[in-house]
């Protein structure tokens, strides 16, 4: 499987794939529904959180800009620019259409 390796960020890395389209037939073929409450019919749900992964990198990069004095005592010098990078890297390639998340529910039928 082709992917590209993101920076790491605190709370662990990150994998870009490219075939992003194939996510929806692999779940299907393992056998992962989702059933609708009304129809009970099969139904698969996914939402972009592009736009709100953006904002919010964006968002907690200037949060800790504003503590960076405290946070620079607390993790270090480096530390704390290279996570500053990775929300600023983050936030400015959703925005470009570059990077993006997706949620996918499903569930298996018992």
């Amino acid at each position: 499987m082709l992917r590209a390796k993101m920076p790491r960020d605190a709370q662990g890395s990150n994998q870009a794939d490219p075939r992003i389209g194939m996510v929806r037939p692999l779940i299907a073929r393992a056998g992962f529904l989702r059933r609708s409450i009304r129809t009970k019919t099969p139904a698969f749900i996914s939402e972009d959180l592009t736009r709100s992964m953006a904002e919010i990198a964006g968002r907690r990069r200037a949060a800790r800009a504003s503590r960076a004095a405290a946070l620079r005592s607390i993790e270090g010098d480096r530390p704390f620019e290279q996570q500053q990078e990775f929300l600023a890297v983050a936030a400015r390639t959703a925005r470009e259409g570059r990077l993006s998340r997706f949620v996918y529910v499903a569930e298996r039928p018992r």
